[in-house]
């Protein structure tokens, strides 16, 4: 890698990213480009921090590109001020933001759900009694991936996609375009807490590892109730529950992003204290996958 040639774009990270936890993204920067001071004519380097309020800053490009002070900074072994570097996965993630994709980042994070969802989405989407010309709606459609494949099920209905961050709005656009295109589905930006739709209007609906993020789950599952037809289906798919023995990772995971967790007692009276008549807990014998379905 060449660590010398920046582009817009490029990943870099400030020498003191060595002094902070690994596991953060602090100091870690986008270059967004150059630019020349309009009186003195100097050069500039513009760049993005990818950590905290995300904000832009400017410095002198000289500064920028110079070398690490070892005589003030002894213990730092990085030779420059700032360096390209590569993300990893979870910093991908993090910068993504699992809860509402954003940036580069999140888009990159959708591409690798659209894979890494796909088999336990399979597996959920057997529950399902599909017709031809069932109306379907996925919330948190995220990288649009289980609509195509729902929209295989239903030749003669209509797919409707909600998501509240643009990022995946875009993406399930991108995914989903010849369907859009011939009016077969649409794609909403939209909190699931304030669903944009009409009561009794979909026959079967979805979602797929949201559920963690949702705010108020009570209040959002009655929002699913609303829009549900009278003897339609809802499936709430997730990889993890609450008391199955998840391995450290998975919990410290749970831990740092904040997820909701319930376990399948706690989600079966979530059902019924937002409406559901009749809810059901599908287990997947020898994973934690857990599929809670709900009717009217």
């Amino acid at each position: 890698m060449d660590l010398r040639t920046l582009n817009p774009g490029d990943i870099v990270r400030h020498f003191k990213r060595e002094t902070v936890d690994p596991d953060s993204t602090k100091y870690l920067y986008r270059i967004i480009g150059t630019a020349t001071h309009s009186e003195t004519r100097e050069p500039v380097m513009v760049y993005q921090a990818l950590y905290d309020d995300f904000g832009m800053y400017v410095r002198p490009y000289e500064m920028f590109m110079s070398e690490v002070d070892h005589e003030k900074y002894p213990d730092i072994k990085q030779k420059y001020r700032f360096e390209k570097t590569e993300l990893s996965e979870s910093e991908i993630t993090k910068i993504g933001n699992p809860a509402k994709p954003q940036m580069t980042e999140g888009a990159q994070m959708l591409d690798r759900m659209n894979k890494s969802h796909y088999e336990v989405t399979g597996w959920a989407l057997d529950f399902f009694n599909f017709c031809p010309d069932d109306h379907v709606l996925d919330i948190g459609c995220g990288g649009g991936m289980t609509l195509k494949r729902m929209s295989e099920k239903v030749p003669k209905g209509h797919l409707t996609g909600v998501d509240y961050s643009p990022v995946s709005v875009e993406k399930s656009s991108e995914t989903n375009k010849e369907d859009i295109a011939s009016g077969k589905m649409e794609i909403l930006e939209a909190s699931v807490s304030a669903l944009p739709l009409p009561d009794d209007s979909f026959d079967r609906i979805i979602t797929v590892e949201s559920f963690y993020f949702w705010p108020e789950p009570v209040h959002d599952l009655s929002e699913v109730r609303r829009v549900l037809k009278p003897g339609g289906q809802f499936l709430l798919v997730a990889d993890i529950y609450g008391s199955f023995d998840l391995d450290e990772k998975t919990r410290k995971n749970i831990r740092d992003l904040e997820l909701l967790n319930p376990t399948p007692d706690e989600f079966v009276d979530l059902f019924r204290s937002a409406g559901f008549t009749a809810v059901t807990v599908h287990l997947n014998e020898g994973t934690s996958w857990i599929v809670v379905e709900g009717r009217i």
